[in-house]
């Protein structure tokens, strides 16, 4: 009989624990970009989208011409970005690298050298 109390004592005492530790959920530690989440209802407590989630599009066109006889890459390409937020943008960042190929220039990895013009 002394074993079945320790065992129910135990058992109460865990659940006392758990309880105490859920509730103190809300008092984790939080990311000052994951508070701000939530404060701004683009993302929910669960991990869902908040109610003012949005996603932005960018859609792309690309004309590219290859001319193997002297590895001269033409093209041009329309950038469609629409911006599905309620602030404006204060800037577009678009990075471009050029000249990838040519002699010296910069690369943030190896190349062939039989590659190089």
């Amino acid at each position: 009989m002394n074993s079945l109390k320790n065992v129910l004592v135990i058992i109460v005492l865990l659940l006392a624990i758990s309880i105490t530790a859920v509730s103190q959920h809300s008092n984790l530690y939080m990311t000052k970009n994951i508070k701000d989440a939530y404060d701004n209802k683009t993302r929910n407590y669960n991990g869902a989208s908040g109610e003012d989630y949005f996603q932005n599009k960018t859609d792309y066109s690309i004309t590219v011409n290859l001319d193997p006889t002297t590895r001269l890459i033409t093209g041009e390409e329309t950038i469609k970005y629409t911006n599905n937020s309620k602030d404006a943008l204060k800037r577009i960042v678009v990075r471009l690298y050029p000249n990838l190929f040519s002699k010296g220039a910069k690369r943030k990895k190896a190349i062939s050298p039989e590659d190089v013009k």
